[in-house]
C-alpha cells in the first residue's frame, strides 16, 4: 500500500513539474502561428470627399473578402472595399478600428466573397505597359471573363465637374464623379490588350491573324458589341477559336 502511494505522489508531482512547460510550449506554438499567419499592411486611409454626387467605391459598404498576397499567402475573411478614383483597395483593420489603404505591391488579387448573393468577384492586379499608356503601370482589374485567354475591366472613375449643394443655408461645392471603365484581355503570355471600343473591329484588330474565322463566328453567332455583356460573349468565343 505504501508503494502504491509513493508511485502515485511521484505522478502527481511530475505532472504538476511537466504540465506547466506543456502549457507554455502550447502557448509558444500557437504565438509562432499567429506570427506566421499573412498580415496586410499600409497607411492610414484619410481619402474622402464628404456627400459627393456619385460614390467613387465599387461597392458602398464593407464586404467580406479574401486577398491573395504577391507572396502566394492568403489573407482571408477582411473587410474590404475598392476606390475606383484612386485605383486601391482599402481594408477595415479591427485591430486599430480605422481604413487601411493596402500597400498595392503587396496584392496579387482580392476577392469579394458576397456581393448580393452573386457569384465571388475577383480583382486582379495587371501591368498596363503597351503603346496605349505613357508609362507603365500597375492597376486592378475585375475578371468578367476566364479561359486561355481572360478579359477584365478597370473600373476607373474620374471627377467630371462639380455641383453646388446647400446644406442648412450654406452652398458648397461638390466634385461630380463618373464610371469609365477600361477593357483588356489579357493572353497567356501575361501580354495584356486593350479592347478601346465597344465594337466587333475592335477585337478584329487584336486578332488579325484570326480575324476571318472571328467575323464568320460572329455573324453565326449574331454577334453584335454593345454592352458589357456582348463583349462578354464575344472574348468567350474568340478564346474558343484560338484554342482550337
Amino acid at each position: 500500500m505504501k508503494k502504491y502511494f509513493n508511485i502515485k505522489l511521484l505522478s502527481i508531482v511530475l505532472w504538476v513539474v511537466i504540465y506547466p512547460g506543456y502549457l507554455v510550449a502550447q502557448n509558444n506554438n500557437d504565438n509562432n502561428t499567429l506570427k506566421r499567419q499573412p498580415r496586410l499592411s499600409g497607411h492610414v486611409y484619410t481619402f474622402s470627399v464628404w456627400r459627393a454626387q456619385k460614390d467613387y467605391y465599387f461597392n458602398d459598404t464593407w464586404l467580406n473578402g479574401d486577398v491573395l498576397l504577391a507572396s502566394g499567402e492568403k489573407v482571408q475573411d477582411k473587410s474590404i472595399k475598392y476606390n475606383g478614383y484612386l485605383d486601391e483597395l482599402v481594408w477595415f483593420s479591427e485591430e486599430s478600428h480605422q481604413p487601411v489603404q493596402v500597400d498595392k505591391q503587396m496584392v496579387e488579387k482580392f476577392t469579394f466573397n458576397d456581393i448580393d448573393k452573386q457569384e465571388p468577384v475577383v480583382f486582379k492586379k495587371i501591368k498596363l505597359d503597351g503603346s496605349f499608356v505613357s508609362s507603365p503601370r500597375d492597376i486592378f482589374a475585375q475578371k468578367l471573363y476566364v479561359g486561355d485567354i481572360s478579359l477584365l475591366v478597370y473600373r476607373r472613375v474620374i471627377e467630371s465637374g462639380s455641383s453646388v449643394v446647400e446644406y442648412e443655408g450654406s452652398s458648397y461645392s461638390l466634385p461630380n464623379f463618373s464610371a469609365v471603365p477600361e477593357y483588356y484581355i489579357l493572353m497567356p503570355d501575361t501580354e495584356v490588350l486593350e479592347v478601346n471600343s465597344f465594337s466587333r473591329r475592335a477585337l478584329y484588330s487584336l486578332f488579325p491573324e484570326y480575324r476571318d474565322n472571328i467575323r464568320d463566328t460572329f455573324r453565326q453567332e449574331r454577334i453584335r458589341i454593345r454592352s458589357e455583356e456582348d463583349l462578354i460573349d464575344a472574348v468567350s468565343l474568340i478564346d474558343h477559336i484560338l484554342s482550337k
